[in-house]
């Protein structure tokens, strides 16, 4: 039974296969990749609130940084399938594809463990792959689990600047629910690699390298940029989630070595002991022709000179180390790594070896070599603490064809044993939660059973047992496949941390400047675990079975019961509100100040907050960004925001909470006069109910001639712009509703990049009028689109033949065709000229010079819609079509947000009259006819309010007048925002294009999932949810671009682009 045994574990050993993105088929990619991280979490002092804290302060280098993580213009570069190596020139369509990240969503984010424990144990959550060949989505998957930072290193040896400037990291994951489209059968690579991964998985591994984090020149560079180069390929069972290849090529025992390098890099040769080359995974396998390949991944293996290309290490080539005791046998042709195609191919480099060479790594190491041929060696650095002996071992045996006239210097050399996580080996524990983590060993890519494996904290934390390791009966040793389990287990951990026993230190916090704080309210603490086999309990690195471990790190959240409810502000809830408004404020107040118990109580914050604490935890916009708040707290608040309690006593706030103030920046541009301090006649005037229309109750002149101007019926001079006809027939009915579809979202961007403009603090009542237009606008887009879906219509939004350009003259459908529309920053004359332009009311409108009655306002567009629907009847609606409608991710708290379900010509009726009730009202004599119960102003009269800064207010029985509380208006208050921008004008290579491509890719995401709502292929309310995060992730990034100028010597500032083609400059 025992021989039985042995041999059932040799099978096991023999037949453990692991495939990887490192096996063909495979592709490679390369581009941008975009890591705006916030930092002000990185300073530990910043989490007590009882600091002040400047939110106009960048502390450390990126405090105003949204976490998100995503990839720029990045394209497949190249494929790998059974038949070899596909480039450009063999025309696979793959080749030269678009890789992106979330199509639908908000960008993915990158999370720290902990604000102890950032960088190498940092993560990225909500990440969708999309890959787009011929303009069609070919496959999407979604990333899982994993360390953005799995192995650092500082790849440029001789640096001046930041470690991330010059360091490079990787990452290996699964993409899992991969989903493929008949777009992939256009590629004979994506079509092998479905075929082969037969639905499973597949593999991914990305190498970041050379991030931008320079902040004085962000101006001039692209700022939170850095580089990345990835390979996908077909993902095996067996294999482990984050860890590459089955073999590992490590510099461990490559004795560090001056080289004399060719050039002019200033920084040759200065480091003390310099890393030339670092880890390199490796696998060995068969291809489907029956020959044996070697695959090594040297993506994130080779030094970077200080401008950022492949460093001459010299002539590198693969080999068998020691074949013997005599020889050193070399395998195939010096590494390509100074050639075009290295980056193409990701790094990976493929040999085709003979069985002898194969027979040889069975049991010999893989070794990395570099050839001297000219008889001058290297130099060695000797470390006097280092055995000298060491030096016997620079140069190798020679190689075994006999060439005794070049040396061999070893450079990189596998490890014998290869140990490594299964399993993703970073988490989070509550109180007596556990965590299994499998630890898999490998020596020369086969199992080792039988084999004992410690696992020990390394990091020395207050309390030191937060999180054990529970030992099962011999779970410390390997099983048949090489696993050997371990279970952790968080115990009772104390709130706040404490970072030190000793009562009476003075030693001034690091960067908290006169602090001697032993403790923080940070929740919880991390426990991190070094493991390695039982031959090498010291841990030591430099060992020969410990292959740079990464180690196991777990965050364990503090102890805590729910208090008795019902739950209140004060006592349950503001407390970790303003930890996280103190940390993230300057990107989070433009949607919600946290700190302010008003502020998250307003009907719409609560929703937004309801909402992002509701989703999954790897969904993109979950809330906290951190994910630092246990789930037990999370169900706490999520319990208060349903009853938003101020405190025992009383729901009302006794007292008053601080808001932003308004401080406009030094630099800002010149004012214009005349647009800042525009004041149009008719706001001295009165409305005199029902014996003067509009037109005539203004003085006649200069400024009335402009709205005769934009009242003429003549054809827009915009030829591209589709008008309404005169047919009413079904699908006459189709085509118009779809452009009141367009019209409605003509409307969103000029309003929204107004509101954008305003400095936060500055201007709060104009911002909470047009606010409040914008979220109206929303509504009509979206229920003229439940109008056409009930009619049976397909409506079409995300298409560049729908989405309007600015400028441009005139609305869809042949509204207004003398309007001129801009994208401007808020001042008093473009509120006038386009907003109340765009919204004026449409009865009884003269033309003075030829007495025409026009019929061209959004009004009049409607009313033929209308009209037409009443001709047609009941019988155009389908009850089919009623699940498809479109409704708000949340309930609504009055009839002025409603969206109607439209099933008959009555439902579609009203939601007509609300559109145009909104927008321009009903009369223009009295201002709130049609919605008078609700006391709200049509779109037309708050803009005038904005104008005339004044409320507008009943003065008798019928009279109106501009008399009401004041409207400041602050022109300093507004960044001064460069007029109708646009993606060609932006200079590529700085802070202002990543802002803006951040922006424009959000936007979008969007388009995109609105069409899907649209078109019924997501669920409507999942969707809904996407979409409002999207629209939050926008306002983040617009009023980040009002802050970032076009360039150093700029006086305007960016601004958001709402093209829909991206058009890079020249």
């Amino acid at each position: 039974m025992r021989n039985l045994y042995a041999c059932l574990l040799a099978l096991a050993s023999i037949f453990f296969v692991t495939g990887s993105y490192l096996e063909a088929p495979r592709i490679s990619f390369t581009g941008h990749v975009r890591i705006d991280v916030n930092t002000r979490n990185n300073v530990n002092c910043n989490y007590d609130t009882q600091r002040p804290v400047d939110p106009d302060i960048n502390e450390d280098w990126n405090s105003n940084g949204t976490s998100e993580f995503s990839f720029l213009n990045c394209n497949v570069t190249s494929a790998h399938t059974s038949g070899g190596y596909v480039s450009p020139i063999d025309r696979d369509p793959v080749v030269g594809a678009s890789v992106l990240t979330n199509l639908n969503q908000s960008y993915p984010k990158l999370v720290d463990l902990d604000v102890d424990y950032q960088l190498i144990k940092s993560g990225v959550y909500g990440m969708n792959l999309v890959l787009i060949v011929n303009k069609k989505v070919a496959l999407q998957a979604t990333l899982e689990s994993n360390v953005l930072a799995q192995d650092v290193w500082t790849r440029s040896v001789c640096h001046s600047k930041s470690m991330s400037t010059y360091s490079s990291s990787k990452c290996v994951s699964i993409l899992s629910n991969v989903q493929w489209t008949n777009a992939s059968e256009d590629s004979s690579a994506l079509s092998e690699m479905k075929r082969v991964s037969n639905g499973s998985n597949l593999s991914i591994s990305m190498v970041v390298y050379f991030y931008t984090r320079n902040r004085a020149s962000s101006l001039y560079t692209n700022f939170t940029l850095g580089y990345v180069v990835g390979t996908i390929g077909v993902a095996r069972s067996t294999e482990p989630l984050n860890f590459a290849g089955t073999r590992l090529l490590s510099y461990k025992d490559a004795y560090p070595v001056n080289i004399s390098i060719n050039g002019t890099d200033s920084c040759n040769n200065v480091h003390p002991t310099p890393v030339w080359m670092y880890k390199a995974p490796f696998t060995i396998y068969k291809t489907s022709t029956n020959t044996t390949a070697l695959a090594v991944d040297f993506s994130n293996s080779i030094a970077f000179d200080t401008n950022g290309d492949m460093r001459d290490l010299g002539e590198l080539q693969l080999a068998v180390e020691n074949v013997g005791g005599k020889c050193t046998q070399l395998i195939g042709s010096p590494l390509p790594y100074l050639k075009p195609l290295w980056n193409e191919k990701g790094g990976i480099v493929d040999y085709i070896i003979d069985e002898t060479t194969a027979r040889l790594l069975d049991s010999s190491p893989l070794i990395v070599i570099r050839i001297e041929r000219d008889g001058t060696k290297a130099t060695f650095e000797f470390d006097q603490q280092m055995n000298m002996a060491a030096a016997d071992n620079k140069y190798l045996l020679p190689p075994c064809d006999g060439k005794g006239d070049i040396h061999l210097q070893l450079m990189l050399k596998e490890t014998q044993f290869y140990i490594r996580a299964m399993d993703y080996y970073v988490g989070s524990l509550e109180f007596n939660q556990i965590m299994e983590v499998r630890i898999l060993v490998t020596k020369y890519g086969k199992t080792v059973p039988n084999v004992k494996v410690n696992v020990m904290q390394s990091n020395i934390v207050i309390p030191p047992q937060g999180v054990e390791v529970v030992l099962k009966p011999n779970a410390s040793y390997t099983d048949g496949n090489g696993i050997a389990t371990f279970t952790f287990k968080a115990n009772n951990i104390s709130f706040p941390r404490q970072y030190s026993t000793d009562e009476n230190q003075t030693t001034p916090w690091p960067g908290c400047p006169n602090t001697t704080t032993l403790t923080l309210p940070i929740d919880g603490q991390v426990y991190t675990f070094n493991y390695s086999v039982a031959d090498n309990v010291t841990y030591n690195y430099d060992g020969p079975f410990v292959t740079d471990v990464n180690e196991i790190a777990i965050l364990g959240y503090s102890f805590y019961t729910p208090p008795p409810r019902p739950y209140t502000w004060k006592d349950d809830i503001e407390a970790v509100f303003s930890q996280y408004d103190h940390l993230y404020g300057k990107v989070m107040r433009p949607i919600v100040q946290l700190s302010s118990f008003r502020s998250v109580t307003l009907p719409q914050n609560l929703q937004l907050i309801k909402l992002a604490m509701s989703l999954d935890i790897n969904h993109p916009s979950y809330m906290p960004v951190t994910r630092d708040l246990s789930s037990t707290k999370r169900n706490v608040i999520l319990e208060w925001l349903k009853n938003p309690i101020f405190n025992k006593h009383s729901k009302e706030t006794p007292y008053v909470d601080t808001v932003p103030l308004c401080s406009p920046p030094k630099s800002l541009a010149a004012l214009s006069l005349a647009e800042s301090y525009f004041h149009p006649p008719q706001c001295s005037k009165h409305h005199d109910g029902g014996k003067n229309n509009f037109l005539e109750f203004s003085n006649p002149g200069k400024v009335d001639s402009y709205f005769e101007d934009i009242f003429l019926s003549e054809s827009s001079s915009n030829e591209k712009m589709t008008e309404m006809t005169d047919i009413c027939t079904l699908e006459s009915l189709k085509k118009d509703l779809q452009l009141a579809m367009q019209l409605e979202l003509s409307t969103i961007p000029p309003y929204l990049t107004a509101l954008y403009s305003i400095i936060e603090g500055c201007n709060l009542e104009i911002k909470e009028l047009i606010r409040s237009i914008v979220m109206q606008e929303m509504l009509h887009l979206l229920q003229v689109t439940n109008i056409l879906i009930a009619i049976g219509g397909d409506p079409k939004i995300d298409d560049s033949s729908v989405v309007p350009h600015y400028p441009t003259i005139g609305l869809p459908g042949g509204v207004l065709p003398r309007l001129r529309v801009s994208l401007k920053k808020l001042t008093l004359m473009h509120v006038y000229e386009v907003f109340m332009g765009m919204e004026v009311p449409h009865d009884n409108h003269v033309d003075h010079r030829g007495g025409k009655i026009t019929k061209n306002t959004i009004g009049q567009f409607y009313k033929k819609i209308n009209d037409c629907i009443h001709i047609l009847g009941d019988s155009i609606f389908l009850e089919s079509r009623v699940g498809r409608q479109v409704d708000w991710p949340w309930a609504i708290h009055t009839r002025i947000d409603e969206l109607y379900v439209v099933t008959n010509v009555s439902s579609a009726s009203d939601a007509i009259k609300k559109i145009v009730e909104q927008g321009e009202g009903v009369s223009p004599f009295d201002p709130k006819q049609g919605d008078y119960l609700l006391s709200r102003l049509a779109h037309f009269y708050k803009f005038e309010e904005i104008v005339c800064q004044k409320r507008l207010i009943k003065i008798g029985y019928e009279d109106y007048a501009y008399r009401g509380p004041p409207i400041p208006y602050n022109p300093q208050g507004v960044w001064p925002m460069k007029a109708n921008p646009r993606s060609a004008d932006i200079p590529l290579n700085n802070n202002c294009y990543t802002e803006a491509k951040a922006f424009h890719g959000a936007y979008r995401a969007l388009l995109r999932n609105l069409q899907e709502i649209f078109s019924g292929t997501v669920d409507g309310t999942t969707g809904m949810k996407n979409a409002v995060t999207i629209m939050e992730a926008m306002a983040v990034h617009a009023r980040k671009l009002m802050w970032t100028k076009i360039t150093p010597d700029d006086d305007e500032t960016c601004g958001p682009v709402w093209d829909y083609d991206w058009v890079e400059s020249k």
